[in-house]
């Protein structure tokens, strides 16, 4: 473990993977007060004449580095006998990248022009509307985004969980700027879902609708996030404002997704509507690349061999006939007692209906 490594004589810290910048200001005054530096900088073979200088000024400077190395960092370059080339590869493995927005050569110029709204922004962070009067004179501030984020003022205000000034710009925004993504992939409706403020989510999609079948960077529509983060007064909004459409297996993952979740979170009565209205959900592959069918073999206390039954649940369960279980194109079925319990596993193996009735009735 890095931690068990001591700090060398040319360094305070060895190199591991979040402290390269500060290292490498260390080691490098160390190359420089030794005349070592050029062996680094530079890897151009030496001249016959100076082979045996430059091997040797090429070991003392591949030692410091490697003495400066934790255990792991170390391993990134203890097959190089080249000084020049172990210091060029910690570079480009542990060098911090510059962030995307400062690679765009048009940010300098967007920063500039942003650093007039910067006060509506607080304002709208702090929920301080009367701050925010500087619409007045600026109104395109409402739509600006922030440079480095793609933020808008929606984005900020719902983040910051001021509703009141959510209400407010909604009203005052174009209905296609809900639309807007910041740099995650995320709308405005998407964080509200993935935070759970039903309130902020409802004026939205009261002023567009088509907000409800946006995703972010993974696809992900908004009813899946509030799924993920079990959000349940959000999951019961979006799911009934959300377009059918975007849920059946045929439109991608998210239907399955939901029905995933809603397995291992045991909210079964929503699993089963989704499955009623499309029955190849239960085989359809998730955000994950797993079924449903798969989730629900993760929870045992899904299964009669899992749980305890009640009495209407045992009659029901003792009717089913398990050797004459037909097959319909509305009917899937499961079979995962050796993986969800290992007990009773003909008695596992019934129709996914029967199943969700069991279920719904254990609740």
């Amino acid at each position: 473990m890095e931690g068990t490594v001591a700090p060398s004589a040319i360094v305070l810290e060895v190199l591991n993977e979040d402290n390269y910048e500060r290292w490498s200001v260390w080691v490098k005054t160390y190359l420089l007060a030794n005349g070592l530096w050029d062996v680094v900088e530079t890897s151009r073979a030496p001249l016959p004449s100076d082979f045996e200088v430059w091997t040797k000024r090429n070991a003392q400077a591949l030692h410091a580095i490697q003495i400066s190395c934790g255990l792991d960092t170390f391993t990134l370059i203890s097959e190089f006998n080249s000084a020049s080339r172990a210091w060029k590869t910690l570079a480009e493995t542990l060098k911090p990248s510059l962030p995307e927005f400062l690679n765009d050569p048009g940010f300098e110029d967007r920063a500039k022009i942003f650093h007039k709204y910067e006060p509506f922004f607080d304002a709208v962070r702090k929920g301080d509307w009367d701050g925010t009067k500087f619409l007045d004179e600026t109104p395109d501030a409402i739509t600006a985004r922030i440079p480095y984020s793609g933020q808008t003022a929606l984005h900020i205000a719902t983040d910051a969980r001021q509703t009141r000034i959510v209400e407010k710009l909604v009203k005052l925004m174009p209905e296609g700027s809900l639309e807007i993504k910041a740099d995650d992939g995320m709308t405005a409706l998407a964080v509200a879902a993935s935070k759970g403020y039903t309130r902020m989510a409802q004026c939205m999609v009261e002023k567009n609708t088509k907000i409800l079948s946006i995703g972010d960077a993974a696809n992900r529509i908004p009813l899946v996030l509030a799924c993920r983060n079990g959000h349940s007064d959000m999951i019961r909004y979006l799911y009934v404002a959300t377009p059918v459409e975007d849920l059946m297996p045929e439109m991608g993952p998210n239907g399955a997704t939901i029905v995933s979740q809603c397995f291992a979170d045991k909210k079964y009565d929503l699993a089963w509507s989704l499955i009623q209205r499309f029955p190849r959900l239960a085989i359809s592959k998730d955000h994950y690349g797993l079924t449903p069918l798969y989730a629900l073999s993760g929870v045992p206390s899904a299964f009669p061999s899992g749980m305890k039954l009640r009495l209407l649940q045992r009659l029901i369960y003792k009717c089913i006939n398990i050797e004459a279980t037909p097959l319909s194109s509305n009917d899937t079925l499961i079979n995962v007692g050796n993986i969800a319990n290992g007990e009773d596993n003909q008695r596992d193996f019934i129709g996914s209906g029967t199943l969700l009735l069991l279920l719904y009735l254990e609740k």
